[in-house]
């Protein structure tokens, strides 16, 4: 029969020491502000929400809003922010791992 364990034997190692009192500072010739990187991806965002928002407002409105519809498309305005925020934020990653 086999050994079956809960987990695994365990294996301790050495940790060598390391000085964590004294940080070793490091400045970088050339840093500048990433704010309009934010900025751009945030502003890309409320644009794509806004538009995804209106043409579900187009979907929902052919015979006029009711008051669930209006929490609906309150409920699908909070969701579909998130979803772009991540959408916006692969496409520019997978863009900029793409090109040298």
């Amino acid at each position: 029969m086999t050994d079956l364990r809960p987990r695994p034997t365990e294996f301790p190692l050495t940790m060598p020491n390391q000085p964590l009192q004294s940080r070793i500072a490091r400045v970088r010739a050339g840093t500048t502000s990433h704010v309009w990187r934010k900025l751009f991806v945030l502003g890309a965002s409320v644009l794509l929400t806004l538009w995804t928002t209106r043409e579900m407002y187009e979907v929902l409105a052919v015979s006029g809003m009711t008051l669930l519809e209006w929490v609906l498309l309150f409920v699908f305005a909070i969701n579909i922010s998130w979803i772009c925020f991540a959408f916006v934020n692969a496409t520019i990653g997978f863009a900029c791992a793409v090109t040298p």
